[in-house]
């Protein structure tokens, strides 16, 4: 069963999302699929994997201005043993581009 990080906001869901989204992007990430609230990113081959991380992202309603970014991931190779704390990384170092984005607005 995959870890699953989340990080909370103080900001609607929609902007994490956004912000996520352009995080994604900056750090040069691939979207691999995005649905309404929801997307799949590839972080791409690292010294800790040789396909990367599939990551999938949910940006979720607390209050009115408040949301919490739910991330959780695997190892985008099939039979790939371990990730070395790679995901919690990704995880950790993109909230940290999301709260700076947020900050910033």
């Amino acid at each position: 069963m995959p870890k699953i990080y989340e990080f909370e906001f103080d900001a609607s869901p929609d902007q994490v999302f956004q912000e996520t989204l352009g995080a994604v992007n900056l750090l040069g990430f691939s979207v691999l699929e995005s649905e309404d609230a929801s997307f799949t990113f590839n972080t791409g081959p690292s010294i800790f994997s040789n396909a990367g991380q599939d990551m999938t992202v949910t940006a979720e309603a607390l209050g009115e201005a408040s949301s919490r970014l739910v991330l959780s991931g695997q190892n985008a190779q099939k039979g790939e043993y371990g990730s070395w704390g790679e995901r919690g990384r990704i995880a950790k170092g993109l909230a940290a581009k999301v709260r700076e984005g947020l900050l910033a607005h």
